[in-house]
């Protein structure tokens, strides 16, 4: 059978986060880490640098941060979701497109946004991105490359289809 993997935070070694609120539960957090790891550059930083993790997220996550949570919220509550390390091609090329197949049923955003509001669009993007590049893949050629011709080179009676897709 296939292994679900969970995704793990990446080390940074040098991070600057003094400008953020503090946040106590991190700061135990990253004790913690550092006793764990024998004190590693990062988690020593983060030591000393504590942050509130929610003002880190508004930051990053801007103007479109309703956006931006509906599709983290898309991939933690859908159980199609999984990341598996064991799949040969054929079945990555079926789960990928089970996962495409979950995103537009389940989208915030339409192809009227890649035309309207780009940039709303490409936020609910970027943030599944970060789940995986083939997705990410698919619905750049779904939504944008196929998507995309259909609404700005068909004609009057292509039209129709754009809300389809």
């Amino acid at each position: 059978g296939s292994t679900s993997v969970p995704l793990e935070p990446r080390d940074a070694d040098t991070l600057d986060f003094s400008h953020f609120e503090h946040d106590e539960a991190l700061s135990l957090e990253a004790a913690e880490v550092a006793a764990a790891s024998n004190a590693s550059s990062f988690a020593a930083s983060l030591q000393r640098r504590s942050f509130s993790v929610q003002s880190m997220q508004n930051y990053l996550d801007g103007e479109y941060k309703e956006v931006k949570e509906a599709a983290r919220n898309l991939i933690q509550t859908h159980k199609v979701f999984q990341m598996y390390t064991d799949l040969n091609m054929q079945q990555l090329r079926e789960l990928t497109m089970k996962w495409v197949a979950e995103v537009a049923a389940n989208t915030p955003v339409g192809l009227q946004d890649l035309h309207k509001n780009p940039a709303k669009f490409f936020a609910f993007i970027e943030a599944l991105a970060c789940f995986d590049g083939n997705l990410l893949t698919k619905l750049a050629v779904q939504y944008c490359l196929w998507g995309g011709s259909i609404m700005n080179l068909g004609t009057e009676r292509h039209q129709h289809l754009v809300p389809e897709i």
